[in-house]
C-alpha cells in the first residue's frame, strides 16, 4: 500500500511506502497454494460441441428433455490474501463460518418441443410471419399480420384480412419449403438445398375464423411444387367450410408428386360474401417419415435434379438413367433428406462402372455423419458407420458384377440398423455407441461412375 505524505503545510506530495516489510520478521507472502490434481479444471464444454450440441438436436427426434446438470464445491474459509499491520504487530483477520465446505447443485431444463406441440409454424414470436406470403399479390385486398389471440394452445396466431372484393376469389398464403421460384436465378452463388416437405408426410393445420366475418369461408391446405417441364402446380386437401367464430382443422397426407420437389405449403381461402373479413392460421406442420420415389418426372424438367444436394465430382444430365454420378478421387455423396427423417427403409437398384465402393447411405446429417451400406471392389458387403472417422459395423462376402445392378435396402428403427443385398438380408446391427438419430438419404460412391433410376423411402 502506498500512503501520499504532505511535505510541510504546503508543498509537494511525496509517495512512499509506509507498509512494514515481511522479509525482517520471517513473515511469508502470502499466496495461494499449488492447485491440487482434483482441483483443476479438466476442460471447457461448448454448449453447441460434437457432444452437447448433438445432444441437444437429437432431443427434438427423441422427444426428450435435455437437461445440464452441473455441481461446484466451495470452501468456506477466506481466500488467503495479503494485507497490513502496524510495525511488530502480527495481523490478524477474523472471519465467521460454519462449514469447511459447501456443494452447490444446479441443473438448466431444455424441452424439447416448440411451442403449439411442436408446431413448424407457430407464430409465437410477436411480429414474426415465418416467410408466409399472399398469393396472388392483389394490392389492397388481402394482408396478414401477426396477432394475439385466435389460438388454442399458445398465445398468437397469424391474422388474413381480406377486404370486400373477394367473394368466391380464392387466395393462398404460403411459406416456403424449397427453393422458392424467385430464387432459382440467384446470381452468383447457386443455392443448395433440399425441401423440407415430401410426399407421404402429413401435413396439419388449424385455423379459426374472425366471429364478426358476415359469412362462411371455405379454406384448405395446399402444397405447391414444380411439375411438369419446371412449372408451378397446385394440389389441395378436400375444402371445408368455415363458419363466423368456428375454429377447424385439417390433417392431410402429402400426396405423390411424381418425383416433382413441393417448394410451398399453406392454406388457401375462398370468402363466400363480398364484404370484409379475418381468418387466423393458428399452426402449420408437418409430421413422419415420407413415403416418396424420388426420380426424373414423366413431364420432364431439371428443379427436380436441385432437390439433391451434390458432393460428386461429376453429375450427369444427358443420360438416359436419371443419377449419373461419378467421383475422381475420394467419396462423393448426392444427398436429399431432411434431419427430422428417424425410422425408415430406403432401397435403389444400382449399377456401378469400376467404382471402388458404392452403395446407399441412410440418416445422413452431412459429408462425415452416415451409416452406408457399400459393396466394396474387394469382394465384400460393408455396413459403415461414418461418425469423426468410419467404423464398420459388419462385414460379409459379395462378389459383384462389373455394370450389374445391385438392389440396395437399408432400414433404420431406432438404434437397430438391418441391411442387405438382392433381397437378402446381409446385416442387422444394434448401434450402441452414439447411434445417428435421424437424417435423410444419399447415393455414395468411391472413385468411380455409379448410375440408378429411382431411390425408394418408406416408413417402418
Amino acid at each position: 500500500m502506498a500512503q501520499l505524505i504532505r511535505s510541510g503545510d504546503r508543498g509537494e506530495l511525496l509517495s512512499e511506502s509506509r507498509v512494514e516489510s515481511f522479509a525482517p520478521d520471517g513473515v511469508e507472502s502470502a499466496a495461494p497454494d499449488a492447485e491440487s490434481k482434483g482441483k483443476r479444471r479438466r476442460k471447457d464444454y461448448s454448449v453447441e460441441d460434437s457432444d452437447l450440441g448433438r445432444g441437444k438436436k437429437n432431443a427434438s427426434l427423441w422427444r426428450a428433455w435435455v437437461v445440464f446438470l452441473d455441481e461446484s464445491g466451495l470452501s468456506q474459509k477466506p481466500p488467503v490474501r495479503r494485507t497490513w499491520a502496524p510495525r511488530g504487530k502480527t495481523p490478524v483477520l477474523w472471519h465467521i463460518f460454519n462449514w469447511k465446505k459447501l456443494s452447490i447443485c444446479a441443473a438448466l431444463g431444455y424441452r424439447w418441443d416448440a411451442p403449439k406441440s411442436g408446431a413448424r409454424f407457430h407464430f409465437e414470436l410477436p411480429g414474426s410471419l415465418q416467410g408466409f406470403s399472399v398469393e396472388p399479390k392483389v394490392a389492397g385486398a388481402v394482408r396478414i399480420e401477426n396477432t394475439a389471440g385466435h389460438s388454442k394452445e399458445g398465445r398468437r396466431s397469424l391474422a388474413v384480412r381480406f377486404g370486400n372484393a373477394l367473394a368466391a376469389v380464392p387466395f393462398a398464403v404460403t411459406t416456403p419449403t424449397f427453393i422458392p421460384p424467385d430464387a432459382l436465378a440467384m446470381k452468383g452463388y447457386e443455392l443448395l438445398a433440399s425441401p423440407t416437405l415430401y410426399s407421404g408426410q402429413v401435413l396439419s393445420v388449424s385455423v379459426e375464423a374472425d366471429g364478426n366475418n358476415m359469412g362462411p369461408v371455405s379454406f384448405s391446405a395446399l402444397i405447391r411444387m414444380y411439375g411438369a417441364n419446371d412449372a408451378q402446380e397446385q394440389l389441395f386437401s378436400p375444402a371445408r367450410m368455415l363458419a363466423p367464430g368456428e375454429r377447424a382443422a385439417i390433417t392431410w397426407t402429402a400426396p405423390d408428386t411424381g418425383g416433382a420437389p413441393i417448394f410451398s405449403a399453406g392454406i388457401e381461402l375462398t370468402p363466400s360474401t363480398v364484404a370484409a373479413g379475418s381468418v387466423y392460421l393458428d399452426s402449420l406442420g408437418w409430421t413422419g417419415t415420407p413415403n416418396v420415389i424420388f426420380r426424373r418426372p414423366a413431364g420432364g424438367g431439371e428443379l427436380w435434379r436441385r432437390a439433391w444436394v451434390n458432393a460428386f465430382d461429376h453429375h450427369g444430365t444427358s443420360w438416359p438413367e436419371a443419377f449419373r454420378l461419378s467421383q475422381d478421387r475420394g467419396t462423393g455423396l448426392h444427398m436429399t433428406g431432411s434431419r427430422e427423417w428417424t425410422d425408415y427403409r430406403a432401397s435403389a437398384a444400382i449399377a456401378s462402372d469400376m467404382a471402388a465402393d458404392f452403395g446407399l447411405a441412410v440418416r445422413v446429417q452431412g459429408l462425415q455423419r452416415f451409416y452406408s451400406l457399400v459393396v466394396t471392389s474387394g469382394g465384400t458387403a460393408e455396413l459403415r458407420k461414418t461418425l469423426r472417422g468410419t467404423r464398420i459395423l459388419g462385414s460379409a462376402d459379395f462378389h459383384r458384377r462389373e455394370g450389374a445392378a445391385c438392389f440396395f435396402s437399408v432400414e433404420a428403427a431406432g438404434n437397430r440398423i438391418r441391411a442387405g443385398i438382392d433381397g437378402k438380408t446381409l446385416f442387422d446391427v444394434i448401434d450402441q455407441e452414439e447411434p445417428l438419430g435421424g437424417g435423410g438419404i444419399a447415393l455414395v460412391c468411391k472413385e468411380g461412375c455409379i448410375s440408378a433410376n429411382e431411390v425408394n423411402v418408406e416408413p417402418v
